[in-house]
């Protein structure tokens, strides 16, 4: 991505805070440059944009993609990310889902995205979901205090990496 910047020994990184700029266009990007496979794991998905990006990725390009969702937050908790998630699933996206219904709070509260060709990791508090991932102009007194953070610190993307092998 063209908007990171030199880190810490050679690592590339970008901090949003999307109360005040949209991260949203951001995740768009990476999406669209991967070529080798996605891996996303999300407690919340409803960002249409993002979801078309991630189907377009895998029927269109053939880029792998592997997802991991929540039970209780797809089946009981937002409708919205249910939509998106059986929205993918129909498009034949392989999804997993973090299933443990008496160890609360053991849940897929990851909000994170692995771009694998591009060795870039994007995670931070944000959910994808518009209102967690950009500026809301019409009501800029009242807004989710977010942040995400891309980075290809091979510390961290190897460690994203390795701990969603663990879960998929």
């Amino acid at each position: 991505l063209a908007l990171l910047v030199p880190g810490a020994a050679g690592a590339q990184e970008r901090m949003y805070f999307p109360a005040r700029e949209d991260a949203i266009q951001p995740i768009l990007a990476a999406i669209r440059a991967e070529t080798v496979r996605i891996d996303i794991s999300a407690w919340y998905l409803t960002e249409r944009l993002i979801s078309v990006a991630i189907a377009d990725a895998y029927l269109n390009r053939g880029v792998p993609v592997r997802l991991i969702g929540d039970r209780a937050s797809i089946f009981e908790i937002d409708q919205n990310t249910r939509r998106e998630f059986f929205w993918l699933a129909e498009r034949g996206i392989p999804i997993r889902l973090r299933y443990h219904p008496t160890n609360h709070p053991t849940i897929d509260h990851w909000k994170a995205g692995i771009f694998v060709g591009q060795r870039l990791v994007e995670f931070g508090s944000a959910n994808w979901t518009t209102f967690e991932l950009a500026p809301d102009p019409s009501n800029a007194a009242n807004y989710h205090d977010e942040t995400v953070l891309f980075t290809t610190d091979p510390a961290l993307v190897d460690a994203f990496s390795t701990q969603f092998d663990r879960y998929w």
